[in-house]
C-alpha cells in the first residue's frame, strides 16, 4: 500500500508540478512570500500583496483565489454549550489532568497553548513505518 501510495504521488507531482511552478513564479514575481504547494491537489498558498490579487486573478493558470481565514476560539460562546461552568461549579476544573487531542490540524503555536507540554505523535504508520512523510 505505501509504494502505490508513493507512486499515486510521484504521478501527481509530475502532472501538477509545472503549473506549479509557472504559478508560484508568477506569486514571487507579484511579491508573494511564503509559498506552499500542496502535494495532492494543484494548489498553493502565499501571502501575497492586495495589490497583485488582479494580476494573479487574470492569470489563465489561476481558476480561484480564496483568502486563508484565521480563526480564533470564541470561549463566550464554546464554554457555555459546553456545560463547562456547570462542572465548574460543581468543583470540576480539569487540574491536573492530561488531554489527548487527536487531530491532524492542532496548531501548536496557538496562544490556549502558551506555557503548555505539546507532545506529537504520528500513529498512522504501514508495515515499513509511516504511510506519508
Amino acid at each position: 500500500m505505501l509504494e502505490t501510495r508513493r507512486a499515486a504521488f510521484k504521478e501527481i507531482a509530475a502532472e501538477i508540478g509545472p503549473e506549479q511552478d509557472a504559478v508560484e513564479g508568477l506569486l514571487l514575481r507579484l511579491g508573494g512570500r511564503n509559498v506552499h504547494r500542496y502535494m495532492a491537489i494543484n494548489m498553493l498558498a502565499a501571502s501575497v500583496p492586495a495589490s497583485a490579487l488582479a494580476s494573479i486573478e487574470a492569470d489563465p493558470s489561476v481558476v480561484q483565489i480564496a483568502p486563508i481565514e484565521t480563526h480564533s476560539a470564541q470561549l463566550n460562546i464554546s464554554v457555555p454549550s459546553l456545560g463547562a461552568p456547570s462542572f465548574w461549579s460543581a468543583g470540576y476544573t480539569g487540574s491536573g489532568q492530561s488531554v489527548a487531542v487527536l487531530d491532524s490540524g492542532v496548531t501548536t503555536s496557538h496562544p490556549a497553548f502558551v506555557g503548555k507540554q505539546i507532545v506529537s505523535r504520528f500513529f498512522l504508520t504501514g508495515q515499513h513505518g509511516p504511510l506519508l512523510r
